[in-house]
């Protein structure tokens, strides 16, 4: 059986294929991955209660481990000041010195990325914290926080997206850091990239092609 097509009908295909490439460009784009930080009034439940399994003095790193089975490490926690942690009970963080007012939160170990991250930041006044994250925070950015004893802070990723990543600084100094939960994230979203679905039209008309050109000199058969 041989195939035959015509140079006008192989020109409509490529036509066609320069809609779909257009179409991917401006239909798939990649999900973006926003943060809202919030103080909430309920505490819900997560996956996983951060826990500390050594005592440590004067560092500026410290592992967490889940309190789920195994509890494997999730979480990394690093500062510019030197601080504590307390192996007691759910983690505490405490500063070693007279200045504590920065912590880094990262997913690590068996952690890629979370989806959302609570802490209780205890301070002996009114303070400011200030987040930064390489994922937008599209508000909550600044939260006032008062010497009332709790003040829990919700870090949420939304439009079904994770973040790996999340730091602070106060205006004044941390007493403490603790009761920190995390929704862990086992993978990122699967929603092909613009680019992908371009190369994925791009070796479909590429097949088509060839087979043009096979057919124009001498013809393609199917046995």
């Amino acid at each position: 059986m041989s195939i035959s097509k015509s140079p006008s009908v192989f020109l409509r295909h490529v036509r066609a294929a320069a809609i779909v490439l257009a179409a991917a460009g401006i239909l798939v784009s990649p999900a973006r991955a926003d943060l809202v930080i919030t103080q909430p009034t309920g505490l819900g439940s997560f996956d996983a209660n951060v826990l500390f399994k050594t005592q440590s003095t004067d560092v500026t790193t410290a592992l967490g481990f889940s309190n789920g089975a195994g509890s494997p490490q999730i979480i990394t926690f690093t500062s510019g000041d030197a601080f504590n942690t307390d192996a007691s009970g759910q983690a505490v963080i405490s500063p070693f010195g007279t200045t504590f007012n920065d912590l880094t939160m990262t997913a690590s170990g068996t952690a890629s990325a979370f989806t959302a991250l609570l802490l209780n930041v205890i301070v002996p006044t009114t303070e400011t914290l200030t987040f930064t994250s390489p994922t937008p925070i599209t508000s909550g950015a600044t939260q006032q926080v008062t010497a009332n004893g709790e003040n829990f802070i919700l870090i949420s990723a939304i439009n079904g997206e994770t973040f790996n990543s999340l730091s602070f600084t106060s205006s004044g100094n941390l007493s403490h850091v603790q009761q920190v939960r995390v929704d862990i994230a086992g993978a990122v979203s699967t929603v092909p990239e613009p680019s992908t679905w371009a190369m994925m039209v791009i070796g479909f008309f590429g097949v088509g092609f060839l087979a043009y050109r096979r057919q124009k000199h001498g013809g393609l058969r199917l046995t």
